[in-house]
């Protein structure tokens, strides 16, 4: 279950939920890359308390792809995913890097 959205750019996102059935085990392993990923322990704590309050889960597919080495990725999908996460003051988790909903970032390094 989801949505589908097209870019004026040509890109789409298929934007899928995770089913309750599913959202614990993932919600763990973003907890265990978080603890792998963030060491300062204010950040940490605050990004596990985020993400253990996580009631909504969303799958994204991006076609073409994002490619973190690439400078020429779709700004418009990369914008849109951020607007989203901005509105449902989420946490979204791109090139390995996991971003707040004001796209601060709360991993130790952000990938370029």
């Amino acid at each position: 279950m989801g949505f589908f959205v097209k870019l004026d750019s040509g890109s789409t996102i298929q934007m899928n939920y995770s089913s309750s059935a599913d959202l614990a085990s993932r919600l763990d392993g973003f907890m265990g890359f978080a603890r792998e990923s963030i060491s300062d322990k204010d950040r940490l704590i605050y990004a596990l308390s985020r993400i253990g309050d996580t009631r909504l889960m969303i799958g994204c597919v991006i076609e073409p792809g994002l490619d973190p080495e690439s400078e020429d990725n779709d700004q418009q999908a990369v914008d849109f995913l951020f607007e989203i996460n901005s509105h449902l003051s989420g946490l979204l988790f791109i090139n390995d890097a996991i971003f707040d909903y004001d796209a601060e970032c709360l991993t130790d390094e952000e990938s370029e």
